[in-house]
């Protein structure tokens, strides 16, 4: 009998967040369920996750603030959006934000976002936008 963790490979998730509580936050949400397996990766601001993303395999998700120090996440999926490794130039990404007066669910899908989810709103509906993106890698 197989275990499904070994029969599918960790989902790539990379949290872009300038708060180390946030990140932390976010990370023991995603594997708040001992059945998710997930790879983390967390960067600080839009110019560090750039540079994660260059040097790496492509993400299967990011999760991304939109106001941040160096580079906000706005400006950071334009970079990602017209990069030329198609794998990396497509990948789902979600905005996060504090402020749910800031922008409109379409605004940010008028920007490229694949979603969107205010900070401080009920985490269980962020997994609910999550679960069917990583459910298409499996």
């Amino acid at each position: 009998m197989s275990n499904k963790k070994s029969d599918t490979r960790k989902a790539k998730i990379l949290i872009i967040e300038d708060s180390p509580a946030v990140q932390l936050l976010t990370r023991k949400l995603l594997t708040f369920n001992d059945e998710e397996d997930y790879d983390i990766v967390l960067a600080n601001n839009g110019e560090h996750a750039l540079n994660i993303i260059k040097e790496s395999t492509p993400f299967d998700l990011i999760l991304t603030d939109i106001d941040m120090p160096e580079m906000g996440g706005e400006e950071c999926l334009k970079e990602i959006r017209s990069m030329s490794d198609p794998l990396k130039a497509k990948v789902p990404v979600i905005a996060c934000t504090g402020n749910a007066k800031q922008r409109s669910f379409q605004e940010f899908k008028d920007m490229g976002f694949d979603d969107s989810f205010i900070k401080g709103d009920n985490y269980r509906n962020l997994m609910m936008k999550i679960q069917p993106i990583l459910e298409k890698i499996k």
